[in-house]
């Protein structure tokens, strides 16, 4: 794979709880952001198979927003997502962010690796400190 940056968690909860909260729009909605960062609902879609959309809002604090867009590109429920996401730039050529969730003791291990190669984030927006 390229240079990119790894994140991995460990979430208390079993496999498909976690699966559904990265894929059904009812839980995404709720943990996608921060405080500071509210993702409504009905600006959630996602298609989860392959070739199938999805897109989110991010509406912030002083009214700005971020809009997502993507497609999916693999899904093996419930081990991992292969997925191009992009803010502004067209998703042609973008290489995939890579989710997995492995069992372990005591939960979900969840690995997202996201490739730096070509950028899936094309704009700066500025979340005032607390």
């Amino acid at each position: 794979m390229n240079d990119g940056f790894t994140v991995t968690r460990v979430i208390k909860a079993p496999r498909e709880l976690v699966w559904d909260a990265w894929t059904l729009p009812e839980h995404f909605s709720k943990w996608f952001g921060t405080e500071a960062v509210e993702v409504p609902l009905d600006s959630v879609v996602m298609d989860v198979r392959p070739g199938g959309k999805l897109a989110a809002t991010m509406v912030f604090g002083d009214g700005n927003k971020m809009e997502w867009f993507g497609e999916y590109r693999l899904v093996d429920r419930p081990s991992r997502l292969e997925y191009v996401l992009s803010d502004g730039a067209p998703i042609e050529g973008i290489d995939p962010v890579v989710t997995t969730f492995t069992e372990v003791e005591g939960g979900t291990e969840v690995t997202l690796f996201q490739p730096r190669r070509r950028r899936t984030c094309t704009s700066t927006v500025r979340v005032p400190p607390k």
